[in-house]
């Protein structure tokens, strides 16, 4: 019987150091898990805040990348769709001509890229302003016009002072003239090209770090063909050059710009009058006219969804005494 007592309390003290082992290990495994998930969750923690640290910095980086061609900011919808309202209107010593229509339009833009889509419908008319032998040759003209438009800019050699810009541009258009040997029935090709060198006011002082300017230098050469094959001129092609300034203010809500310059228009093929896929109104008389430009432009409402672009361009040649101005208003949905 003390044999049996004694195997019995051996066996008991024996499970009862087995238990508090098996206690000890559970306690150990269970700070261990804990531990573990503390780690994983502070590592988690860290993730995603490094992350969003990440994500800040990238939106950040977006928001000062500048499009060294257009002097705005780089904006996270680098796309956009526009309809708008244009108005031409040339005035010369005998007649005048007036052009009203619609524009689409499609924008798609790089922080060193940026190309502009149009389609162009108007309705151009040619009115006599006072009884000579052209204005009676000329009265009742009138012609629906299609036009398609596209310009290119793109920047490169880029530093923190500024980078320089490569603009062309490109248009093919057709009138529909209401009646035969109109001097609107015909189809016209543009072909221009700029260069200058934008430079960042900002890197000089920092007051100015919104304002940019743009010294270039500007080819614009078009050619219209006549539809009629008894037509006297079998095509007409002109060559514009221009020495100018532009200066562009970038802010967030309202973006403006402001171009003036100098032309020459040398005429190559005699007289001519017409309208180019830009919706652009041409008056070419022989030998060489000099004349002045200016351009205003201004974005407003200028939002991440929406923005509201105004143009308006002003030219005058000396020798033709033509006054050539130019509008539209564009709505844009940027996307």
């Amino acid at each position: 019987m003390r044999y049996l007592l004694g195997i019995f309390l051996v066996f008991f003290v024996l499970l009862s150091y087995l238990n508090a082992d098996n206690n000890a290990y559970n306690a150990n495994n269970s700070s261990d898990k804990l531990t573990t998930q503390s780690t994983q969750a502070t590592q988690a923690v860290q993730t995603t805040q490094s992350l969003q640290n990440t994500q800040t910095l990238a939106a950040q980086l977006q928001d000062n990348t500048q499009s060294r061609a257009f002097g705005t900011d780089l904006e996270p919808y680098p796309r956009s769709l526009g309809l708008g309202y244009t108005h031409s209107f040339m005035q010369a010593d005998s007649f005048s001509i007036s052009t009203v229509g619609l524009a689409l339009q499609y924008t798609r833009s790089a922080p060193k890229y940026r190309g502009i889509y149009q389609l162009h419908f108007s309705h151009s008319q040619l009115s006599p302003t006072h009884s000579t032998k052209q204005a009676t040759q000329n009265i009742a003209q009138e012609a629906l016009h299609i036009g398609l438009f596209s310009a290119f800019d793109i920047g490169f050699a880029n530093s923190e002072k500024g980078g320089v810009l490569l603009g062309v541009e490109g248009g093919i258009g057709s009138g529909i003239a209401s009646q035969a040997n109109n001097a609107f029935d015909e189809s016209s090709l543009l072909l221009n090209a700029d260069i200058g060198y934008v430079l960042k006011l900002g890197s000089f002082r920092a007051s100015l770090e919104n304002l940019l300017i743009y010294p270039y230098l500007r080819v614009e050469q078009y050619i219209f063909l006549p539809h009629s094959k008894f037509s006297e001129d079998r095509f007409d092609y002109g060559l514009n050059g221009i020495l100018g300034v532009k200066f562009i203010g970038d802010f967030r809500r309202i973006d403006w710009w402001v171009n003036i310059g100098l032309l020459s228009d040398f005429n190559c093929s005699g007289n001519g009058i017409g309208v180019l896929g830009d919706n652009s109104i041409i008056y070419d008389k022989d030998g060489i006219s000099n004349g002045f430009l200016s351009d205003i432009g201004l974005n407003l409402l200028n939002n991440r969804a929406f923005a509201l672009q105004a143009r308006l361009s002003l030219n005058y040649a000396l020798n033709y005494y033509e006054l050539n101005i130019k509008g539209s208003l564009v709505g844009v949905w940027q996307f």
